[in-house]
C-alpha cells in the first residue's frame, strides 16, 4: 500500500498545483470582466440615450414633412385648395410646436454634451428654413397651385438639410463613444498582461516543482509510452528503451515490456518468412488466375463470334455452299436448301455437279475453274437445276479461302459459293421487254421496235430484200367519234387480228399509234410478189367489221404507201420515202396503194 501511495502522491501533486493556478486565473478574469462591464456602462449610457433622442426627433420630423406632403398631394389632384388649407394648417402648427421643442432646451442639453464639429446655430437656421418654407407652400395653396411645386423643392432641401445635420451629429456622437471605449480597453488590456505574466510565472514555478517530484517517472512513462506506440504499430521497440523510475511498479512494467519486445521480435522474423511465402504463392494464384480467364474470354469471344457467323450464314437470303479442296461440299445454309430443294444430309459429301442444268458446256466449267485457280475467285450468271427437275438462273460468286489446318496438316484450300436466284429478274426483264416494245392494245410491235428492228435490217441485209408498208386506216375517225372509244379499241384490235392472218413468215406488223400500222415484208424480190402482198392487206382490211354491240357490221378501208428499201439507205430515209408515198395513196381516195418512186398509182379493186 506504501508503495503504490508514494506513486499516487507524485501524480497527484501536479494536477493538484494546475487546479490551484486555473482557479486563480478564473477569478482574476471575473473580476477583470467586472470592470470592464461597469466601465463600458458608465461611459455609453449616456451616448446612447443622446442618440436615441436625436433618432427620435429625426422620425418625428419626417413624419410631420410626410403629413404636409400628402395634404398637398391630395388639394393638387382634386383642384380644391380651399378645402384642404385648414388641415395644412393644423399640420403646420405641430411642425412648428416640433420644432420649438428640438430648439428648446430639452434637446439643448442633449445636443452636444462632449462638443462636435455641427454648430447648434446651424440646426436652429435649418429649421427655420424649413418651417417658412413649409408655411410658403401652404400660403400658395389659395393663391397658385403652380408655385407650390417650388416652394415645395424648397422645403424638401430645407428638410434635407436637417436630416443631414441630425445624421452628421449621430456619426459623431458614435465615434466619441469609441475613443472612449478604445482608451479604457488599452487601460485594461495593460492590467490583463500584468495578471496573465503573474499567471505565467506561477504556472513556471509549479512546473519546476512537479518537474523534480516527477521527473524520473515522466521519462519512464514517455519510453513506456513509446513502447506501446510501437507495439500498436506492429515495428520493433526503439533500442534506447530504459527503466530508470524509482517506483516498483513502473519499473515492473517496463522490464515486463522488454521481455515482450524480445518475444516479438522473433515471432516479427517467423511472420516474416510467413507473409513472404504467402505472398509468393498468392501472386502465382493471381497470375495463374489471370491467365486462365483471359483464355475463357478468348474462347468465350471466339465461340460468340462463331456462333453470330453461323447465325448469319443462316439468316441471310443469299444461299451459301462451301466445298472443301477434294469438290466435297460441306456446308449450305437455309437459303440453299429452300432454292435447290435439297436437304443438308442430301448435299453434304457430294460433288456440286450434282446441281447442273446442262445447258452449259465442258468449255465453260474449265474456264471457270481456271479462273478459280488463277485468281481466286469466279463470278457470273448459271443455270442449275433443283431437286423437282426445275431450271433455274442465279447469279454466283465463288471465292477460295485457306486456312491453316494445324502445326503438322498444313494449309486447306475451300471454296465459297454465295448465289441468289434470278428467275424472278428474268421474269421481270422479258416483262419489261414486252411492255417496252409491244403495243398494250392490240398486242402488235410499238413505234420503238419498228424503228429498232428496222434499223437492224437495215445494218444486216445491206437494205436488199425487204420491203416497208405504211397502212392508214381511212374511215376510223368518223367511227371513233360516233360509237366512242370502247368501239374504236375493237375495232383497232380486229385490223391487228388480220393483219396477223395476213403475214408470211419473216413478216412482222406494227402499230405506230392510232390508226397508223406498218408491215415490214422480207424475202421481196420482185415487184409483183410486193404488189400481191399489198393488195391482199388492203382487201383484208376493206372487209366488214363485226363488233359486239352493234346491229350491223362496219366497213373501213385502208391506204399503203410501199418502199423497198434501196442499198446504203438508212431506216429514216425509208420511212420518209414510204410516207410521202402514203400520202400520195390517200390523195387518190380510199382504198389506194401507192408505190414510192412509182408515177402511177394502183387501186385496189
Amino acid at each position: 500500500m506504501g508503495k503504490r501511495y508514494g506513486l499516487r502522491a507524485r501524480l497527484l501533486f501536479p494536477i493538484i498545483s494546475a487546479m490551484v493556478v486555473v482557479l486563480i486565473s478564473v477569478v482574476t478574469m471575473i473580476i477583470l470582466n467586472t470592470r470592464y462591464g461597469e466601465i463600458v456602462t458608465h461611459l455609453v449610457d449616456d451616448d446612447i440615450a443622446v442618440l436615441h433622442q436625436l433618432t427620435e426627433y429625426g422620425g418625428q420630423l419626417n413624419q410631420a414633412h410626410a403629413d404636409i406632403v400628402n395634404t398637398i398631394r391630395h388639394a393638387s389632384e382634386h383642384q380644391d385648395p380651399e378645402h384642404l388649407y385648414e388641415q395644412s394648417q393644423a399640420n403646420l402648427d405641430r411642425l412648428n410646436h416640433l420644432i420649438n421643442e428640438i430648439k428648446g432646451g430639452g434637446f439643448e442639453t442633449t445636443w452636444a454634451p462632449k462638443g462636435g464639429a455641427v454648430d447648434r446655430q446651424q440646426l436652429n437656421d435649418a429649421l427655420d428654413r424649413y418651417y417658412w418654407a413649409q408655411a410658403d407652400v401652404i400660403a400658395m395653396l389659395t393663391v397658385d397651385l403652380k408655385a407650390v411645386t417650388r416652394y415645395q423643392r424648397e422645403a424638401e432641401l430645407a428638410i434635407l438639410e436637417v436630416m443631414q445635420l441630425i445624421t452628421q451629429r449621430n456619426q459623431e456622437i458614435t465615434h466619441e463613444v469609441k475613443l472612449e471605449s478604445d482608451g479604457m480597453l488599452a487601460q485594461l488590456h495593460s492590467q490583463a498582461i500584468w495578471v496573465y505574466l503573474s499567471i505565467m510565472a506561477l504556472l513556471v514555478f509549479m512546473f519546476l516543482i512537479s518537474l523534480a517530484h516527477t521527473g524520473g517517472i515522466v521519462r519512464t512513462l514517455h519510453e513506456i509510452q513509446r513502447a506501446m506506440v510501437a507495439l500498436a504499430r506492429r515495428k520493433p521497440f526503439p533500442d534506447s528503451f530504459k527503466v530508470t523510475a524509482d517506483v516498483p511498479e513502473i519499473n515492473e512494467m517496463g522490464r515486463a515490456l522488454i521481455d515482450y519486445r524480445d518475444t516479438q521480435v522473433e515471432l516479427a522474423e517467423a511472420s516474416q518468412s510467413l507473409v513472404r511465402i504467402n505472398q509468393e504463392l498468392e501472386q502465382r494464384v493471381v497470375d495463374r488466375t489471370q491467365a486462365l480467364s483471359k483464355e475463357v474470354e478468348v474462347r468465350r469471344q471466339t465461340e460468340q463470334t462463331l456462333r453470330l457467323y453461323a447465325e448469319a450464314f443462316e439468316c441471310t437470303d443469299d444461299a451459301i455452299l462451301i466445298t472443301d479442296d477434294n469438290a466435297e461440299i460441306c456446308f449450305v445454309n437455309r437459303a440453299h436448301r429452300l432454292l435447290s430443294g435439297y436437304r443438308a444430309d442430301e448435299v453434304l459429301g457430294r460433288n456440286p455437279r450434282m446441281f447442273r442444268s446442262g445447258r452449259h458446256d465442258r468449255d465453260f466449267y474449265q474456264k471457270m475453274w481456271a479462273d478459280l485457280t488463277e485468281r481466286g475467285a469466279w463470278q457470273g450468271e448459271i443455270w442449275d437445276r433443283r431437286k423437282n427437275g426445275e431450271i433455274y438462273p442465279k447469279w454466283l460468286t465463288i471465292n477460295a479461302l485457306e486456312l491453316a489446318e494445324g502445326q503438322d496438316r498444313g494449309v486447306r484450300r475451300y471454296y465459297v459459293g454465295v448465289f441468289r436466284d434470278m428467275s424472278l429478274i428474268k421474269q421481270t426483264e422479258a416483262r419489261l421487254e414486252v411492255l417496252a416494245y409491244s403495243d398494250p392494245l392490240t398486242g402488235l410491235r410499238n413505234r420503238g421496235r419498228f424503228y429498232a428492228d428496222l434499223d437492224e435490217l437495215c445494218g444486216v441485209t445491206n437494205n436488199s430484200g425487204f420491203a416497208l408498208m405504211l397502212l392508214d386506216l381511212d374511215r376510223f375517225k368518223p367511227v371513233n367519234d360516233r360509237y366512242g372509244h370502247p368501239v374504236g379499241d375493237e375495232l383497232l384490235v380486229q385490223i391487228a387480228r388480220r393483219l396477223g392472218n395476213c403475214l408470211r413468215d419473216g413478216d412482222t406488223a406494227y402499230r405506230l399509234g392510232g390508226d397508223e400500222f406498218a408491215l415490214l415484208f422480207s424475202g421481196v424480190n420482185d415487184d409483183a410478189t410486193l404488189s400481191l402482198l399489198a393488195q391482199r392487206v388492203v382487201e383484208v382490211l376493206s372487209g366488214p367489221v363485226k363488233v359486239e354491240g352493234l346491229p350491223e357490221p362496219l366497213r373501213v378501208g385502208a391506204s399503203a404507201g410501199i418502199a423497198v428499201a434501196e442499198p446504203g439507205e438508212v431506216g429514216e430515209a425509208l420511212v420518209k420515202r414510204t410516207d410521202r408515198a402514203l400520202y400520195a395513196a390517200k390523195g387518190q381516195g380510199r382504198g389506194c396503194i401507192e408505190f414510192a418512186d412509182f408515177g402511177d398509182p394502183t387501186s385496189a379493186p
